[in-house]
């Protein structure tokens, strides 16, 4: 305290700062809704054939033509565990958003997020 009974003046302004950007940093966290798969698997399926059987393969287990170009070769999208929401962002921003391969490409310029929805659903289609 100073002679007139009050803190100083100047840390006010930085306590009242880092409230401020810690408050500010916090709300994508508390706004973001969860994830809601709303794809069309029909619609998907040409769009897979298109822009993912060749790595993946048909049935989208990492078998497609081109699989032996990569090392590792591309993921089995049917596994055990791979949740919709991860194959969709790895769809459209690329493997490494989501700790995956880094060769897997983003989409997110060639297909606008609908499809990526419908690719998604037919991947999962396939696990049934």
């Amino acid at each position: 305290m100073n002679e007139h009974g009050s803190t100083n003046l100047m840390q006010r302004p930085r306590h009242l700062l880092t409230t401020i950007a810690v408050l500010v940093a916090c709300v994508p966290v508390l706004a973001e809704e969860p994830f809601t798969l709303n794809g069309d698997a029909q619609a998907g399926k040409p769009l897979y054939q298109t822009h993912c059987a060749d790595c993946h393969g048909e049935r989208a287990q990492g078998d497609g033509s081109w699989a032996g170009a990569y090392q590792p070769p591309p993921s089995d999208l049917t596994r055990e565990g791979l949740g919709a929401e991860r194959l969709f962002i790895a769809t459209r921003d690329g493997g490494m958003a989501v700790g995956m391969r880094a060769t897997m490409p983003a989409f997110r310029h060639t297909l606008d997020e609908q499809s990526i929805h419908d690719v998604v659903a037919y991947i999962k289609s396939l696990d049934q």
